[in-house]
């Protein structure tokens, strides 16, 4: 069962955004957020808030996805073959992740402002 956002404060909802976009470490993420280190590692332990983590971070990689396929897609056909590789399986994972898609209930809405 996903974890309903409406169980965790405006702090752990920050916490969750800095640490799925993941250019933040632990550190400067307890410095922004004005929480003891112990805090953040707490909230770290529960299952529901590493689940929010989770599907946040897959929404933000789904954002810059197209831009990431595009130049995976051009340094194939410049014969790349990693390039070519990694284009392939995206497009197999792609098949995935819309079946799962499908058959989940995960709906998290985010403000992106």
């Amino acid at each position: 069962m996903p974890a309903a956002l409406e169980q965790f404060t405006g702090c752990q909802l920050k916490a969750i955004e800095l640490l799925a976009k993941g250019d933040m470490n632990m550190v400067q993420i307890c410095q922004e957020l004005d929480i003891h280190r112990t805090t953040l590692y707490s909230w770290r332990k529960k299952s529901q808030f590493v689940e929010a983590v989770i599907v946040r971070a897959r929404q933000l990689i789904r954002v810059n996805l197209p831009e990431v396929y595009n130049a995976l897609t051009e340094q194939a056909k410049d014969g790349n073959i990693a390039g070519i590789k990694l284009v392939l399986e995206h497009l197999e994972r792609l098949e995935e992740l819309k079946t799962e898609a499908a058959e989940s209930e995960l709906s998290f809405t985010w403000d992106t402002e």
